[in-house]
This record gives C-alpha cells, sequence and structure tokens, in this order.
C-alpha cells in the first residue's frame, strides 16, 4: 500500500488564519520555499472562496414591487 504523500509545511500565521477561517490548507497550493504555504496563499485562498460565494443582500426584499 502506498504511503499519503507528506502535506506541505505550513508557518504559524497561515495555520492560525487558517483555523480562524476553517480554510484547509491541503487545498491551498504552497508557493513559498518547498511548497510551503505562506501567509499571502492563505490570504489569497481566502479572498478566492469569498469571490466564488454568491452575495447576500443584506436587508429588504428579494425584488422590487
Amino acid at each position: 500500500m502506498a504511503a499519503a504523500p507528506a502535506a506541505a509545511p505550513v508557518s504559524p500565521a497561515p495555520a492560525r488564519i487558517a483555523a480562524e477561517n476553517n480554510l484547509d490548507l491541503a487545498k491551498v497550493a504552497g508557493t513559498g520555499k518547498d511548497g510551503r504555504v505562506t501567509k499571502g496563499d492563505a490570504l489569497a485562498a481566502l479572498e478566492a472562496r469569498a469571490a466564488a460565494r454568491p452575495r447576500r443582500r443584506a436587508f429588504g426584499p428579494a425584488s422590487d414591487p
């Protein structure tokens, strides 16, 4: 049976960002040395996730009368 690939190393800052925002760093491509996930990588992943979500109206009816 083949061993699972080792996870890319993660610095403390992106680890904290991921924990606070429920972000799966295994799905984030690391751009740092040896594939390390950087703070910038984590923030970019959060921005991409936010952009992919549909926006909700803060208040008011769904359509104008």
